[in-house]
């Protein structure tokens, strides 16, 4: 009997020893397993750009952008750089990190800043080596019309620093805008002109890949060739200067227009026409703009013409008689008519000048409208 009971305590002592055993290995690969899942969960990358801002003053900007899981922070200006001489003079004073440091904030202090400063500016060119620059600026910027993006590599970047840094129009060849970046989102293609996908995406997601995306190319700052891929229509064209003074992008004639070779031609229709609705407002405004300040002008000059005869006649009444002519005016009108009359003389001359450059600049102004209007009437007529 006590050897069985000496058996038994035995027998009860190796079962709780393999318990325990499988117990203990059973947590070791469970605990392996849950920190396996939590490292996988915190999985983050941070990922550096830098942008060019050109206005007149031009500033390099340097920042990134943390994503964890698909989820991505808003872009983080770390640091800046005062390129050529006009942003040193503007900005000397101004921390453009001092309140915000977000990316868009940024850009946007940095226009705000320059228009405060009576600089006259119609774009603001955007040069990143980020292929999310130009939707991340469409969804923030509250300026969003007059930031032209284009996506470039450091190499390209470089060849664009030395050009700002003298003052040089940036000229930069490029095959395609979706350059091959460090960028998370390096597989998106420029996403706001997709048929395929009329969603934009947040900056805080990283976009899927497109398995048919809109082929964009730039072909200058701010002017691009699209080709609706699947549609069958493309834009191209060039840019056409009539007085060497002010461009506009002539396209009509020289692009695919009007849904013949469309798959689906009702989607094709559909997709153009909401690609050039905005864009018809957004030149007819300018083109308004420009004919506002055109008759400001027009109506200052009349001011200048009535003011300048009345001195011009005063003048000849002083030659024959100064004092007839004080009588009639006043004690010193002879001296004073002198300066009034050479003031309102210059002022015509530069009207002469100011009139008929402006009203070039509303001539170039319709013919960009006019490009766009035909275009969306082109899609709008059709049948389907």
């Amino acid at each position: 009997m006590s050897n069985f009971l000496k058996n038994k305590k035995i027998l009860i002592s190796i079962i709780s020893v393999l318990i325990l055993t499988i117990l203990i290995v059973g947590g070791i690969f469970l605990f392996k397993g849950n920190n396996k899942d939590t490292n996988v969960n915190k999985s983050e990358t941070t990922s550096n750009y830098v942008a060019y801002i050109k206005i007149n003053p031009s500033i390099k900007l340097e920042y990134k952008q943390v994503c964890n899981n698909n989820k991505c922070d808003e872009p983080i200006v770390l640091k800046y750089e005062l390129v050529n001489d006009d942003a040193k003079n503007i900005f000397k004073d101004i921390d453009l990190l001092q309140n915000d440091n977000t990316l868009y904030k940024v850009i946007d202090l940095i226009t705000e800043t320059t228009k405060n400063n009576n600089i006259k500016f119609d774009k603001v060119e955007i040069y990143s080596n980020w292929n999310n620059a130009q939707a991340y600026m469409n969804e923030n910027s509250k300026n969003k019309e007059i930031y032209k993006v284009s996506v470039n590599s450091n190499e390209e970047l470089s060849k664009i620093s030395n050009q700002l840094l003298k003052n040089e129009e940036v000229k930069i060849e490029k095959d395609n805008v979706n350059q091959e970046t460090n960028s998370p989102n390096k597989d998106n293609v420029s996403n706001n002109k997709n048929p395929n996908n009329s969603q934009k995406p947040s900056q805080n997601e990283v976009p899927k890949k497109d398995p048919e995306p809109t082929t964009e190319k730039e072909i200058s700052p701010g002017i691009y060739v699209v080709d609706a891929d699947g549609y069958g229509d493309y834009l191209d064209g060039k840019d056409v200067n009539p007085y060497g003074e002010r461009r506009y992008h002539k396209f009509v004639s020289t692009s695919k227009l009007g849904c013949k070779d469309a798959i689906d031609k009702h989607a094709c229709k559909e997709f153009w026409m909401n690609y050039f609705a905005p864009k018809v407002e957004e030149v007819r405004k300018d083109w308004e703009s420009e004919k506002g300040v055109l008759d400001w002008y027009k109506s200052d000059h009349e001011v200048t013409l009535k003011k300048y005869d009345e001195y011009k006649t005063g003048l000849e009444k002083c030659s024959v008689s100064v004092e007839e002519a004080e009588k009639e005016y006043y004690t010193t009108y002879c001296e004073d008519a002198k300066g009034y009359f050479k003031y309102y003389e210059d002022r015509l001359n530069a009207e002469k000048v100011n009139i008929p450059y402006q009203e070039r600049q509303v001539e170039v102004a319709y013919l960009q409208y006019k490009e766009h209007l035909d275009a969306y009437n082109i899609y709008k007529n059709l049948p389907y």
